[in-house]
């Protein structure tokens, strides 16, 4: 009896506490976010501070949504996110299937530059991108914000997708051949379903990275009805005034989706996320 007490004080000390600790520092940003969405702005200045939104306006959600055209910003988000994080998800597969089942020359150097591009700044990238599409037409355009940002992911994607394809063994691609498929029918049929906590892993970073992106945008993107939602809430300020419920409203629109998709697909995520970290 004495051992289970010590044993349930030390897990209590040593894990419970500090755990719930963390899920305070980590949910406590943006409950303040959605009290300062739903509060007048002269209760949000007021001293001391009022910890719990009484009474409740959802002023702000409708000023946000009417005067910046936040469902258009949202839907260009969307579309953007998705089509990027789709584009170099496939282009991912497939090169990260060649680059776990083949053996060629200046392997390891492509290894090698596909790593060195995750430390180039993308500051450095976006004038370069910029002149090549707008000398392609699409540089004020959805379509090329997609093509941009799967490009910055693909990369980092083909490292990672490598990583789950060496955990499958090559005999199941060759026995999907023998049976008659092709090789690109082997990839779909046999090794894509074996994958797939890898592949909703990756499409979920490359989604989120393309969903929060603000500094392509910002470049490639001159026309209000095709900004997305980062450089769009930007544009939401008074030339005197700082309204802090806006700017909470608009910012607790843009996390909804990522709330949701976490809470979806938290089983895939975490599996994918532990399927490549261990070999053999």
């Amino acid at each position: 009896m004495r051992r289970h007490r010590q044993g349930f004080w030390s897990r209590t000390l040593l894990v419970r506490i500090p755990l719930l600790l963390f899920g305070f520092w980590t949910v406590f940003p943006m409950y303040w976010m959605l009290r300062t969405s739903l509060m007048d702005d002269k209760i949000n200045q007021q001293v001391p501070l009022q910890y719990i939104p009484w009474p409740i306006t959802f002023e702000y959600y409708q000023k946000t949504w009417r005067e910046l055209a936040l469902g258009q910003l949202f839907t260009n988000s969307l579309i953007v996110a998705a089509g990027s994080g789709l584009l170099a998800l496939l282009f991912a597969f497939l090169s990260a299937y060649a680059l776990a089942r083949y053996r060629f020359r200046l392997k390891g150097a492509l290894m090698l530059g596909l790593a060195g591009t995750q430390m180039i700044p993308v500051v450095i990238i976006v004038v370069p991108l910029f002149v090549v599409f707008s000398r392609m037409g699409v540089a004020n355009s959805l379509l090329g914000l997609i093509i941009g940002e799967s490009i910055l992911a693909i990369p980092f994607s083909s490292l990672m997708m490598k990583q789950f394809y060496e955990q499958i063994s090559s005999e199941l691609d060759e026995a999907a051949m023998v049976d008659g498929c092709t090789r690109l029918g082997a990839i779909f049929r046999v090794v894509m379903p074996l994958t797939l906590p890898g592949i909703v892993a990756i499409a979920i970073f490359n989604f989120i990275n393309s969903w929060n992106a603000m500094l392509l945008p910002i470049v490639l993107i001159s026309s209000q009805d095709k900004m997305t939602l980062p450089p769009g809430l930007l544009t939401m300020k008074d030339q005197f005034v700082f309204s802090w419920g806006t700017h909470a409203a608009g910012a607790m629109v843009a996390i909804i989706p990522t709330l949701i998709l976490f809470a979806l697909i938290q089983r895939y995520l975490i599996g994918g996320l532990s399927a490549g970290s261990v070999k053999g």
